[in-house]
């Protein structure tokens, strides 16, 4: 906005300073005519005041904390008065994509010449992702508030909501399938990453680049890489069901919001296990979102990858069956899914006969209604007689995952 504005405050007092004039133009008298000078000169001195409010106005952009999924996340702004007069109030105005509101509004307190102003607004964080800030607005007026101005400034700047993550003591993992003694004083490990030579594989998605055996793989016409003794013998593995068509109705806290925030949970609670972690889901262009590695190394790969995750065609179903090959006896599976499917129960206890600890969590969208104002959030009658035969933790839109996931070390519900 290059020039000041009315407000309507304003526009009634050009009304009256119009009609003082006139009365002064038909009956010319000092006094209506020391009138009609007083409110014109006041209406004119505002419309100045307000078009000259920004000089000398400096804003600077703090760096913003990432802050997670349904928390407050601060976005500070300093404001400094480089004038040698006094500032009146302004107002900050900024459109911030991870919140419902979609808008930030503060008010910076009158500033004294020289004076700076830490204004550290806190707005809600609901969507999850990395945003990139940058044009800032500054609402001001004169005193008399009979006119407005606004002026965008441009502050880049970024921030990252992350999902949510709860806090886990115990989890459900089949620890007590250990293998023998390597003779050396540690268990036999698995094949991964660690500093002895185990053997040669084909390729899988996930892979480290430095870890290929050019050499092998031209002598096979197929990539091959090289794997490495790890000194972990727990293996485990998350499935995360990110199918579009069984999202509940609300946008922000659905059950596919719910199964996010627990694969954050326990990937974080099992990078403080020495343990050997793989993560599978889908991305929207059809590929497979795969990880593997030590569990500590892949926490911050995978949360990176789930504050970006969102819903797409996928089956679950077809992935585990793609990759159950995998998974061997002792290992623990975490399969997060939204939809209980025939495969998927054959796929589980397919699983289950051969020595694996599958932890089933289901969370039918059903058990997320939306979220509507002046409206009680309640569970329907139906979703309180959900099939328990395949041994699965039920969520709904008031479950705790650490209490639903509370174990002991014998695998015993606490």
């Amino acid at each position: 906005m290059l020039l000041a504005r009315p407000t309507h405050g304003g526009l009634i007092f050009l009304l009256l300073t119009c009609a003082a004039g006139g009365v002064a133009f038909m009956n010319v008298g000092l006094m209506t005519a020391l009138c009609a000078s007083i409110l014109a000169g006041i209406w004119i001195s505002a419309f100045f005041m307000a078009q000259f409010s920004f000089l000398f106005i400096r804003l600077e952009r703090l760096s913003a904390a990432d802050a997670p999924g349904n928390s407050t996340a601060i976005l500070p702004l300093r404001i400094t008065n480089c004038s040698i007069f006094y500032r009146h109030v302004l107002v900050i105005k900024e459109t911030v994509a991870f919140s419902l509101k979609k808008q930030s509004l503060a008010a910076v307190p009158p500033l004294a010449p020289g004076e700076s102003c830490l204004l550290r607004r806190k707005i809600h964080a609901d969507i999850r992702g990395h945003y990139t800030l940058d044009k800032v607005t500054v609402i001001s007026g004169d005193p008399c508030g009979f006119f407005r101005r606004s002026k965008h400034f441009h502050l880049p700047g970024e921030i990252t909501i992350p999902p949510r993550i709860e806090f886990l003591e115990h989890l459900p993992v089949a620890s007590s399938h250990r293998h023998s003694d390597g003779g050396e004083g540690r268990l036999l490990g698995f094949a991964g990453i660690g500093g002895d030579f185990f053997g040669i594989r084909p390729y899988r998605t996930g892979d480290a680049l430095q870890h290929i055996y050019w050499r092998g793989s031209a002598a096979r016409n197929r990539l091959m890489v090289k794997e490495f003794e790890a000194s972990v013998t727990e293996r485990i593995h998350i499935y995360l069901d990110s199918s579009i068509n069984h999202v509940g109705q609300d946008d922000v806290d659905n059950n596919f919001e719910h199964l996010v925030s627990a694969a954050a949970s326990i990937s974080d609670t099992l990078s403080r296990r020495y343990c050997r972690l793989t993560f599978i889901s889908e991305l929207e262009d059809h590929s497979r979102l795969y990880f593997s590695g030590d569990s500590s190394g892949l926490r911050n790969k995978i949360l990176e990858a789930l504050t970006e995750l969102r819903p797409c065609d996928s089956d679950t179903g077809e992935i585990l069956c793609d990759t159950i090959e995998y998974i061997r006896p002792g290992d623990t599976v975490f399969l997060l899914t939204m939809s209980v499917t025939e495969l998927l129960t054959q796929l589980v206890n397919q699983l289950r006969e051969t020595g694996v600890h599958v932890n089933w969590l289901y969370a039918p969208p059903e058990n997320f209604p939306p979220v509507e104002p002046d409206i009680i959030r309640e569970l329907p009658p139906k979703s309180r007689q959900l099939p328990t035969e395949n041994d699965m933790f039920v969520l709904d839109f008031n479950s705790s995952l650490a209490e639903l996931l509370y174990w002991d070390d014998d695998l015993e519900k606490v």
